[in-house]
């Protein structure tokens, strides 16, 4: 979509606040997400072998 340089200043102001709606919603989503264990906490995840069910 190409727009007029006339109407850049509207679009703007349109997009603006969605754009910062989804921002907030990512950056809360990514601060309640628990960070992935590191095998130097102590224990490292348990190794599965996955097995084909015929």
């Amino acid at each position: 979509m190409l727009l007029a340089p006339s109407d850049l200043a509207v679009f703007n102001n349109m997009v603006t606040p969605v754009e910062e709606e989804a921002y907030d919603i990512l950056k809360y989503r990514s601060v309640r997400t628990p960070p992935l264990r590191s095998p130097m906490s102590g224990r490292a995840p348990k190794r599965r072998l996955i097995t084909p069910i015929p």
